[in-house]
């Protein structure tokens, strides 16, 4: 499989201006915003099959991205003929903006109701139509009604046949269920990560579930798919397959409804990673 990521370029001056530009010998740079935006980053993999990349890109929401892809061989020269190898493409998203981000409210709990905001729907409608030329076998959601909804906009009008992965739900967070988001980060900043929630589970037991749904979409026989989840499983994989000293950083914030690829060796790197950091 050959993946080609087709994006515009990200916000610059020429966008402030409102100018046009079509001489490339002009300087147009980008503004600090643009900058964010495009920010990515890509790992390179080495073995005797090959060299591939395994890419952790961010698609700039404000940027409309097209995505296709095709069998492939690759050698580690770039020269010569290897065995063809069968890329996997897993595309992980958070669900779009919902209810919960506008009142700073937490939720652990599957059974209450949290819908997408009208922000959100089109948030995730737009990233339907980044996406639309990715040939996904499989939608993987949550038991959450915002993930389900989110793949509703992404996949509308596509016959994709679902999975409900109760493993990568959000983190149960017990008592504080429906609680402000403020005093949610004030119990986690008082307590360590092997620390339940009081009635919940803990951060280190939530990743250890993680860790597994992640080892069981490897296992899976599809050759795309697209993961809907929450912000805290998607930052886990992030730095897990990044090699990170841990879990929460660097990277931290993860955006609505903004995809985030893996190959195959990517995921199964985040799974490993994760279980050699919290059971070393």
């Amino acid at each position: 499989m050959r993946l080609f990521v087709l994006t515009r370029h990200a916000h610059s001056t020429l966008n402030v201006e409102d100018r046009v530009n079509g001489d490339p010998s002009v300087p147009v740079p980008l503004t600090a915003d643009g900058r964010a935006e495009a920010a990515c980053s890509t790992a390179w993999c080495t073995s005797c099959d090959g060299t591939c990349t395994v890419s952790r890109t961010r698609f700039s929401g404000s940027s409309s991205t097209s995505v296709c892809i095709w069998p492939f061989k690759q050698s580690p020269s770039g020269l010569g003929r290897v065995r063809s190898v069968e890329m996997r493409l897993f595309a992980l998203t958070r669900h779009a903006h919902s209810t919960l981000n506008v009142e700073d409210r937490v939720n652990g709990d599957p059974s209450v109701p949290v819908p997408l905001t009208a922000d959100g729907r089109a948030e995730a409608a737009r990233l339907g139509h980044q996406l639309s030329q990715l040939p996904f076998d499989l939608c993987v959601h949550t038991r959450f009604g915002r993930t389900r909804e989110t793949a509703d906009q992404i996949l509308a009008g596509r016959d994709v046949p679902r999975l409900v992965e109760p493993l990568l739900d959000d983190i149960d967070v017990g008592e504080l269920e429906g609680g402000s988001l403020a005093a949610y980060r004030a119990w986690k900043s008082a307590h360590r990560r092997d620390e339940p929630f009081p009635g919940g589970e803990s951060l280190d037991d939530a990743a250890r579930r993680y860790a597994t749904a992640f080892r069981r979409l490897v296992d899976r026989p599809e050759r795309a798919v697209l993961v809907v989840c929450h912000e805290i499983p998607l930052r886990y994989a992030l730095n897990a397959a990044a090699g990170s000293a841990g879990l929460d950083g660097p990277e931290h914030a993860i955006p609505n409804a903004t995809p985030y690829l893996f190959d195959e060796a990517a995921l199964a790197r985040a799974a490993a990673r994760i279980g050699a950091l919290l059971d070393p």
